[in-house]
Order: structure tokens, then sequence, then C-alpha cells
């Protein structure tokens, strides 16, 4: 299923929402660029959060908040790190009622966000 009807399926049920998306391994631009056959992002970067972009766009289309943070470097920071950051994008910006995605490394980042921040009354939910 495309993520544009995902979305659609989901619109009545979730409602607009406040989506962080929280991304895997830092894949270089040039492993991106060779898996789809296309030239998206410049060679020699990391991707980040530029993975989420298609998906970003589609949920804000329908109307839905969409935060989608890079992740600081895997290579000086580790998995706590990583979560702190999420809950701190959560704290400054006072986002409340939340849906957390996370693909691959970024499902343990989330999993450390939701328990962190579990009992708060901000704490994310899952649809």
């Amino acid at each position: 299923m495309s993520t544009a009807k995902r979305a659609e399926r989901y619109k009545g049920i979730v409602g607009m929402a406040t989506y962080i998306l929280v991304h895997g391994g830092n894949m270089s631009t040039d492993t991106w660029n060779r898996l789809t056959g296309r030239h998206d992002y410049p060679d020699g970067c990391r991707l980040g959060a530029k993975y989420w972009d298609g998906t970003i766009a589609i949920l804000k289309e329908h109307g839905h908040r969409a935060f989608a943070p890079t992740l600081a470097d895997e290579h000086t920071h580790n998995l706590t790190d990583h979560s702190e950051q999420v809950c701190t994008l959560i704290e400054t910006q006072d986002l409340r009622d939340l849906i957390l995605v996370g693909h691959s490394y970024g499902g343990m980042v989330i999993t450390g966000v939701a328990d962190r921040m579990a009992g708060e009354d901000k704490a994310p939910r899952v649809p």
C-alpha cells in the first residue's frame, strides 16, 4: 500500500496529528542514489532526516504536522543521546499527542523516547 493511501486510510482514525519520524543508520547519499537509480542528493553526504522528505510532504498535504530530526553523528553519540535529542525536540516545540515512527535503529530511539516520557501529559501514543 502506498504512503498516500495509508495516510488517507488512517485519516479518519488518527485525525490531524503530530508525527516525529526517526531514521535508522545515517545512510550515505552515494548509497541512496545508487539504490534508487536516481541522483536525488549530492555525493559524499549523509542522508539523515532527508530519508523522510517524501513522507513528510504527504503528511503535511493531509494537514498533519511532521518533524524529522537528523540524529547526531552515531560515531560520537549513543542511543541515550539520540533519545534525549528527540525528547528535547518534543519539549522545546511543546509537542503533544504525538505519533512516533522509527525506521530500523530509529525504532530503538523512539522506544527510549516513549519510555522516558511515559506518564507525562505529552507521552507519545501508538496508533
